[in-house]
């Protein structure tokens, strides 16, 4: 192949990179992947006018210096499409400046071989024979070439093989584009597998004119706006599924937009949904509300009590500023939401604390807390009735843990509705019951225990008791409590229930 049909061949490879070059640089610098491309286009362009400076010079120094100077371009070429590819799949977070300087030591070493031909044999040992009509190289690729070559193949290799493993993982608007950038990769590689098998002997080179056109297609894939495209209706999609409703206003307070949630919670209240101005429409919204500002405005936001006959209803509005990337205020986004749920759980637990999850009872803790209220002369007779759960562990053993927590309630019932109401009666853990009763004598005690025992007696529950009664107010009431329960376990151990 003669040297004007090569050049015939390289420079509208040229003529194209440069178009793609000059392209984005003037008129596309605002696309995501510009920077990408640039880097691809400029080194592509590197490569093939190497190709043609070396084919149209005329001193054998020039010939010798130009047929090395292509490897940097084809090395950096082989970086940018697997820098293109990493942030064409959204892998930026591997675009960073280390890993691009550790990708670059091959491509500098290369560079600086290439620049000094003179001095080693270590990239290639070559010796011009001809230089007219055509240009002849006899030439061996040595140690640093097959360095170079294998860290080509290696980049090429990973981008193709990150296109195939995320082609399926992006959505369907990705597809044309991710078909160009696979088809571009694709390319090159089977025209280096040419190269290396020798399959076509012709001087043409054929990775050039592979990655050139791997070029043009990965700037098609790039020029694409299908991605955007899908990235503006997946916004869309997001912002309308929002259970909050937001409502988005610029900096002079005239409201841009608004979700679905937003537009369903207007109407419901009457406010006109073509309402302009963000402060008209809260104040109409909340118009009648109780306001309560929480302990951190600014993240929390503010609370909006709605008090009828049919109950409360609480809504949260937080204001949310938005920013440019100089981080100049340019807006505001409010988003409302119905907490009148979490607000209601919130005072279920408070009227739940201190009580034993399992009974309903009082737990220890709280039973101790109410004990100095109780522990007073008003009080006396104070009468202390301790109760234990005979078997237990053999009910759970046998029968299973439900049926024991059945026990465990069915013994809380009968002791609340055995006692007087003004009785505290806490569920001390596991099998072990408190019941503290303010004005209460021994005899009726021992009434109470009775009646407990009666009403168990069909449930086939096995309850110990033991009672005892603070008469003075001198008297201990941790002692009467002691008392008490030495008198259940002796009623225990000796295998009788009071």
């Amino acid at each position: 192949m003669s040297d004007t049909a090569l050049l015939v061949c390289y420079f509208p490879l040229a003529l194209m990179s440069a178009c793609i070059l000059l392209l984005f640089c003037l008129r596309e610098r605002q696309k995501p992947l510009a920077k990408n491309i640039v880097f691809l286009s400029s080194m592509m362009l590197g490569w093939q006018l190497s190709e043609i400076f070396f084919n149209l010079s005329r001193s054998e120094g020039a010939a010798f210096f130009l047929y090395d100077i292509k490897f940097p371009f084809v090395a950096l070429s082989s970086l940018a499409i697997l820098l293109l590819t990493l942030r064409f799949y959204g892998f930026d977070a591997y675009c960073n400046r280390l890993t691009v300087i550790l990708l670059s030591v091959v491509p500098a070493i290369t560079t600086l071989l290439a620049l000094t031909p003179w001095w080693h044999d270590f990239l290639t040992k070559k010796a011009i024979i001809s230089l007219s009509p055509n240009h002849i190289v006899v030439s061996s690729w040595e140690f640093w070439f097959w360095i170079h070559a294998g860290y080509c193949y290696a980049l090429i290799f990973v981008a193709l093989t990150l296109a195939l493993t995320q082609y399926r993982k992006v959505p369907r608007s990705y597809r044309a584009a991710s078909n160009l950038l696979l088809g571009g990769m694709a390319f090159s590689i089977a025209c280096n597998v040419l190269v290396l098998s020798n399959a076509l002997p012709v001087r043409l080179d054929i990775s050039l004119v592979g990655a050139s056109f791997c070029t043009i297609l990965l700037y098609f894939s790039s020029h694409s706006n299908q991605g955007l495209d899908f990235l503006n209706q997946a916004r869309t999609e997001v912002f309308n599924e929002l259970d909050e409703a937001v409502v988005i206003s610029d900096d002079n307070g005239d409201v841009i937009t608004i979700n679905l949630a937003a537009k369903y919670l207007l109407f419901r209240a009457g406010v006109p949904l073509d309402e302009r101005s963000h402060d008209k429409v809260e104040e109409a919204f909340f118009k009648g509300a109780i306001r309560r500002p929480t302990d951190d405005e600014e993240r929390s936001g503010v609370n909006y009590h709605f008090v009828s006959e049919a109950g409360e209803t609480v809504y949260n509005l937080r204001k949310i500023g938005i920013h440019d990337k100089r981080g100049r205020r340019i807006g505001m986004m409010g988003v409302c939401a119905d907490v009148s749920g979490t607000f209601a759980a919130i005072r279920r637990l408070e009227a739940n604390a201190g009580l034993d999850a399992l009974t309903g009872l009082l737990n220890r803790r709280t039973l101790g807390q109410r004990r100095e209220a109780l522990d007073r002369p008003e009080n006396l007779p104070l009468a202390v009735i301790t109760a234990d759960l005979n078997d237990l562990k053999r009910i759970n053993d046998t029968q299973g843990h439900r049926q024991g927590d059945v026990a465990l309630r069915e013994t809380a019932e009968a002791l609340v509705s055995c006692c007087p109401p003004g009785a505290s009666i806490a569920r001390m853990g596991g099998d072990e019951f408190l019941a503290l009763i303010p004005n209460f004598s021994r005899e009726q005690a021992l009434e109470l225990i009775e009646d407990i025992r009666a009403q168990l007696a069909g449930a086939g529950a096995s309850l110990s008791l033991g009672a005892c009664v603070k008469s003075a107010h001198e008297q201990d009431l941790d002692g009467i409590i002691e008392q008490a329960d030495r008198l259940m376990y002796e009623y225990k151990r000796a295998g009788k229930q009071i």
